[in-house]
């Protein structure tokens, strides 16, 4: 069995930006870490997206949007060591926080520098299955002992005797 806390159950996503209509004159890739929120334009999406190509075609599909307060803006531009990064095609680590919202909102835990592509589409929807479906500490806590004795009881011959 695994088991993740809710606010390690998470997703990497690509990055993308979506300007409002009538800023076309902006550059997607020359917006980084260090460019200050303000100076974007009000109603910029953060669209998030997951892969879903091969080895010969890269396809992502759009998933969601990330909420980007200015304390996750700071969290962002902390998480870089003050290099500049681009966002646009960014690898971001985002957890879902059931808190903000009505239903929730994905939110920002990391940079995956280390990876070429956003988790595979039956990943990511296996997350949120998870997310969903998902067990408190202290459930999984009041289980335990039932846990244990059903594998106890299917499994008599794998007890160690003391």
């Amino acid at each position: 069995m695994k088991w993740k806390p809710d606010d390690e159950n998470s997703i990497d996503f690509r990055l993308n930006l979506v300007f409002p209509p009538g800023h076309t004159h902006l550059n997607h890739h020359t917006i980084t870490t260090q460019t200050p929120l303000t100076s974007l334009p009000p109603g910029t999406i953060f669209q998030l997206s997951v892969w879903a190509g091969n080895h010969n075609h890269d396809q992502y599909l759009p998933w969601g949007d990330l909420y980007l307060p200015p304390a996750d803006w700071a969290k962002m531009q902390s998480a870089t060591n003050g290099a500049q990064v681009a966002l646009e095609g960014a690898i971001v680590e985002c957890r879902w926080d059931k808190s903000v919202g009505t239903e929730g909102r994905w939110r920002f835990m990391r940079f995956r520098t280390d990876k070429e592509n956003a988790n595979y589409v039956d990943v990511a929807k296996n997350v949120r299955e998870s997310i969903t479906d998902g067990v408190s500490k202290e459930e999984l806590l009041g289980w335990a002992v039932g846990i244990k004795t059903g594998w106890r009881a299917r499994n008599p011959k794998s007890q160690v005797k003391t």
